[in-house]
């Protein structure tokens, strides 16, 4: 596994928190973990959100550090950000290029831009709706 975008829900075990803190922070540091986000989650019992990156070897250390004290859920997940930006942004343009500079195929570059022009161009979200309909039955 090369480097990877990875999210982790994590709960805590309320009872252990300062030792999970302690392993947290001894030893040596993961090399190539890189932390994106920590995040509190609302509501009881506490959980957090972390976004990070990283190899097989700073997985190994979330999994170790954290298991012990947490429970930790983990997906593999692909950043989309610039996508939605663009989208909040209604910059088609941008949205192609970043189509374009992530090295999707031009025909996958078309379809994409082809659904959002659709969605962009109508008057309401009925025609939207139905511009999209049309879309998928093309395609």
């Amino acid at each position: 596994m090369g480097r990877q975008l990875f999210v982790s829900i994590v709960h805590p075990d309320e009872g252990r928190a300062g030792e999970w803190i302690a392993a947290l922070w001894q030893g040596p540091r993961p090399e190539n973990a890189v932390v994106r986000e920590w995040l509190y989650l609302p509501g009881s019992p506490r959980r957090m959100m972390m976004v990070w990156e990283g190899d097989e070897a700073a997985k190994a250390f979330v999994d170790r550090t954290f298991g012990d004290f947490c429970r930790v859920e983990t997906e593999i997940v692909a950043d989309g950000t610039t996508g939605m930006q663009c989208a909040f942004a209604r910059d088609l343009e941008g949205f192609e290029t970043w189509m374009r500079e992530r090295g999707d195929p031009p025909e996958t570059i078309r379809r994409w831009v082809d659904l959002r022009r659709r969605g962009s161009d109508a008057s309401s979200l009925t025609e939207a709706l139905a511009a999209a309909r049309a879309w998928a039955a093309e395609t």
